[in-house]
């Protein structure tokens, strides 16, 4: 239950970074006259790469903190 909260909540951060991402793409390309598909493509290509990004992060900050607690408790048994 715990793993989902934190997870939704990952998931949300992630999200608006995304978004904030695409704007700034979106922007960019409007402001340099650039094709309007051109333009479109990078902030969904840009949306995409900030999230999985974050994701991966957040997956892996969780997986070291288990591993971290793994081996501290094997160095206290020991």
């Amino acid at each position: 239950m715990r793993w989902t909260i934190e997870l939704a909540r990952n998931i949300e951060k992630s999200f608006m970074a995304a978004v904030f991402g695409s704007a700034i793409s979106f922007v960019l390309g409007f402001v340099l006259r650039l094709p309007m598909q051109n333009v479109i493509i990078s902030a969904g290509l840009t949306g995409i790469l900030v999230f999985s990004g974050f994701i991966m992060r957040a997956a892996g900050s969780k997986g070291n903190t288990e591993e971290k607690q793994k081996e501290q408790s094997n160095n206290r048994s020991n």
